[in-house]
């Protein structure tokens, strides 16, 4: 109000007119520093406009369940990102109905629940594509359409669950499938891949979403041509593992720093067996590269993995215990403290996943024993048993009582089979009967990333040490 009387006000307004991202971007963007950088590398847990979820709960090499109930339906080839509170699922590949889909959903862990995503405005249906986190926005690009590859993309905004496509303009890398995409803070590098011929690529691109536009990485010293690897984002470097070369599956990789536009090889010492179909994410101050699943050589499907120390050029095992079925094709995230794959492929496709808390283990082997009990069920008799803490997994193993008699106790020759090894589950349906007049013993171990407990009675009038005993029988468990 800028002037009163009896019979009349008179009043002024002011607005200060937003000034458009895109043009404030361009003048700020390089006064800033890497790390202070708006937009923040997929995956790696850094500065993100959605608050950080606290997994204090998280216990060191562990494994936990991911909610089944509302999530996508079953798919392989499809991608992943973590926004800071949410990982969102999308794209990817049904083999029962033989089709590519555009669907997707948004996972959240601190809740266990999921939300499907919009498919109005969404790219066309795809797989073995990429997709990747700006700090606001989850960039899809490339891939394979039922038909042939693309060099099509799109952004997906999960706030207002909203799709806009992103332009193809001069120096787009060709069309391509299979290949990786990380966020460096400021663009896009897209590597790898095959082709429509099935010819694996060295080549790739940085693409730039305030300019729109895209320039081609180097090829000197780059790592050998492939697809079907992994790639993540280390806050300076990209770093590439892993994949099929047209003829064989690999173990070498090679990190690449668009900064310099170079290469420099990772070491093979201690890496995981040579695999494809893997997935792999930047653990942030662990300063850890994990890799987990896959497929091998011999078309098995992996539950193991490796942890590769950028900073020592060093790799060090990942535990199996309480791991998902191995699988190849799953996606992942890493949330801060945890990886999270879901779904893939093993004979079928798979709705499941799992939590792996990386870290070196700070367990010790199982102390305790548990109490065994058994009850008809079906056809067989089952297996209960207590949980011993810190026990992840447990061994189960099933004798002959005739001849632990006549063996005046012996373990080892009476020892008959392994049931359950490494076995996360506290029970277990045997179907088979023993022949008549005998009858069956069962003595079940707990086991942490921190070894194996014991079969030891902790307590009575056991003589000599079941473990060494058992242990020594070709029929125990690993």
């Amino acid at each position: 109000m800028i002037e009163k009387s009896a019979g009349r006000l008179k009043l002024a307004t002011v607005a200060w007119r937003k000034v458009p991202f895109d043009s404030w971007w361009a003048s700020t963007k390089t006064t800033l520093g890497s790390a202070s950088a708006i937009e923040s590398a997929t995956g790696t847990g850094s500065s993100s406009p959605f608050p950080a979820v606290n997994f204090s709960g998280c216990t060191a090499d562990t494994w936990a369940s991911v909610q089944s109930s509302g999530a996508p339906s079953a798919r392989e080839a499809h991608t992943s990102v973590w926004t800071g509170t949410e990982m969102i699922v999308w794209g990817g590949y049904n083999g029962t109905s033989n089709l590519d889909t555009n669907t997707g959903a948004r996972y959240t862990p601190a809740t266990d629940s999921w939300t499907a995503t919009s498919t109005t405005g969404a790219p066309a249906v795809r797989d073995y594509h990429t997709a990747t986190w700006s700090g606001s926005k989850m960039v899809v690009w490339g891939g394979f359409d039922g038909v042939q590859d693309v060099n099509t993309g799109s952004r997906y905004d999960p706030t207002a669950d909203s799709w806009v496509a992103t332009a193809t303009t001069t120096g787009v890398p060709t069309s391509r499938d299979s290949h990786t995409a990380v966020w460096s803070g400021t663009s896009v590098v897209v590597w790898g891949g095959e082709d429509d011929a099935a010819v694996a690529q060295n080549t790739g691109g940085r693409y730039d979403p305030v300019g729109n536009v895209w320039s081609a990485t180097t090829t000197t010293s780059a790592a050998d041509a492939r697809w079907l690897h992994t790639a993540v984002w280390n806050g300076t470097k990209m770093m590439v593992w892993g994949g099929y070369d047209g003829s064989s599956d690999l173990n070498t990789g090679g990190s690449y720093d668009p900064s310099g536009d170079a290469w420099a090889p990772i070491s093979t010492t201690g890496a995981p067996e040579a695999r494809e179909d893997h997935a792999a994410v930047w653990t942030d101050a662990l300063s850890e590269m994990d890799v987990w699943g896959g497929q091998n050589n011999a078309v098995v499907q992996l539950n193991s993995g490796g942890r590769y120390n950028a900073s020592t050029n060093v790799w060090t095992s990942m535990s199996t215990l309480g791991a998902p079925t191995g699988r190849r094709l799953a996606e992942v995230v890493w949330t801060g403290s945890e990886m999270i794959p879901w779904g893939g492929w093993n004979s079928v496709d798979l709705d499941s996943g799992g939590r792996y808390c990386s870290g070196t283990c700070a367990s010790v082997p199982p102390a305790g024993t548990s109490t065994i009990t058994l009850s008809k069920q079906g056809g067989g008799e089952l297996v209960s048993w207590t949980p011993v803490p810190p026990a992840v997994a447990f061994d189960l193993v099933r004798g002959a009582l005739n001849q632990l008699r006549s063996s005046g106790g012996d373990f080892t020759s009476a020892t008959q089979a392994c049931l359950g090894n490494d076995q996360v589950a506290t029970s277990y349906l045997d179907a088979v009967e023993p022949v008549g007049g005998d009858g069956f013993w069962y003595l079940v171990r707990g086991v942490s990333c921190g070894g194996a407990g014991t079969y030891n009675e902790s307590a009575g009038s056991q003589v000599g040490s079941r473990d060494s005993e058992i242990n020594a029988s070709p029929n125990s468990c690993p």
